[in-house]
């Protein structure tokens, strides 16, 4: 799930965002847009930004609401 431009969650870090808590899905790994890397089991404190890519487990409903949240286009 890329995040995008009007994201809510860009310059936010994942805990705060509550991403499990708002959605139920698991974040598995973050692709950085900058760098091309990926974290793996990302910490608590990770910053999301504006083209980084989660790559999350769950249901597609649960995917539905990740991506109203990213504001995928």
């Amino acid at each position: 799930m890329r995040i995008g431009s009007n994201s809510e969650m860009n310059g936010k870090r994942l805990k705060d965002v509550k991403i499990p808590e708002r959605t139920g899905l698991i974040v598995l790994a973050i692709k950085r847009v900058r760098t091309d890397q990926l974290a793996f089991n990302p910490k608590s404190d990770e910053i999301l930004n504006e083209g980084d890519v989660m790559i999350v487990l769950g249901k597609g409903e649960q995917v539905d609401r990740l991506k109203k949240l990213a504001c995928v286009e």
